[in-house]
């Protein structure tokens, strides 16, 4: 029987509607559906691309002392691979995950659903398969740009 609801039904796990956010784009712009993984944690749900199978995101209910909090609380949170631009109080050493790599950022509102959106996005290009042949590709280019041509 459980089997069957977990085929026909979609669960309804995340409260905040930027949890919510977070897995609609998802959905929307690559089609990617949030997998349960963990039988021991069925409010973790990993985004991966399809394309690779790596993942670029990691959306949770958790205790607040997991990220900091006080421990009585339930808290959202998102994991997403670390770029320069994360930097700040918002953005917290990663929970349960290479810090170095990635960092969690609580949905509690301080990170707001525009900025999620671009985070995410850019999690979802880090997690290429083939980094360093797509950073060569980029140079090559780099150096195809005609003189006084500016580029992003």
């Amino acid at each position: 029987m459980k089997r069957i609801a977990d085929s026909c039904f979609e669960r309804d796990v995340f409260k905040t509607d930027l949890a919510r956010g977070i897995i609609a784009f998802a959905e929307s712009e690559w089609g990617e559906k949030p997998e349960f993984l963990w039988k021991n944690f069925p409010d973790y749900a990993v985004l991966r691309r399809r394309d690779t199978n790596k993942w670029y995101a990691l959306v949770a209910r958790l205790s607040a002392d997991k990220v900091g909090g006080n421990r009585k609380d339930i808290v959202e949170a998102v994991n997403l691979r670390r770029t320069d631009s994360m930097d700040g109080p918002r953005f917290l050493p990663a929970y349960h995950m290479n810090k170095k790599t990635w960092t969690t950022i609580v949905l509690d509102g301080t990170v707001g659903a525009e900025e999620l959106q671009k985070l995410l996005t850019d999690s979802r290009v880090d997690a290429r398969a083939d980094k360093s042949r797509i950073r060569r590709g980029d140079q090559d280019q780099q150096r195809r740009l005609p003189a006084g041509r500016c580029h992003a």
